[in-house]
């Protein structure tokens, strides 16, 4: 299955697709600036490119979790991950918002682009932005989770039925 993840930020706005079949990155790439101080046709071009190009069978998008430390505004972030979401709905799909926690615990991501590098290594050096590796490191939790939640339900359902059979 492709799922594309993607992982806002104060300077890109970073998306990968993930290959859950061969567990690899296939594509990644960023959007430069920010989507409330520019011409939105840019931003919604790109996504909507990325959308139809790949088809994903899923989609997931960082949360933005601000900082105090950071000084990082957060309107544009959220307008953007706001215009993310409603162009995916658009489109039929209905993208998980994740917290930034919990795909880097599940990861174990720590030292971001030591553990991502280790992670991806199909994300080539001379182009290596942090933004694209979190961007995968999302789509890869996304698979994770689902592939979770359903070993979760399927032990649930023999627990039923196991109920049923005892005489």
């Amino acid at each position: 299955m492709i799922v594309l993840g993607f992982d806002p930020g104060r300077e890109n706005f970073a998306w990968a697709v993930w290959d859950s079949t061969d567990q690899r990155v296939v594509d990644f790439g960023w959007i430069r600036g920010h989507a409330i101080n520019e011409p939105d046709l840019w931003f919604i071009d790109t996504i909507l490119e990325v959308l139809d190009k790949y088809r994903p069978g899923m989609i997931g998008i960082e949360r933005f979790a601000y900082r105090k430390e950071a000084s990082v505004e957060s309107e544009p972030i959220n307008v953007m991950i706001g215009k993310l979401d409603l162009l995916c709905r658009m489109r039929g799909y209905r993208p998980i918002h994740i917290m930034p926690a919990h795909w880097k615990v599940r990861l174990k991501v720590k030292d971001l682009p030591k553990s991502s590098r280790s992670l991806f290594p199909e994300i080539p050096l001379k182009s290596w932005v942090v933004h694209q590796a979190d961007a995968a490191g999302i789509a890869k939790y996304v698979v994770e989770r689902k592939e979770t939640e359903e070993a979760k339900e399927e032990a649930k359902e023999e627990r039923k039925r196991k109920k049923k059979v005892k005489p």
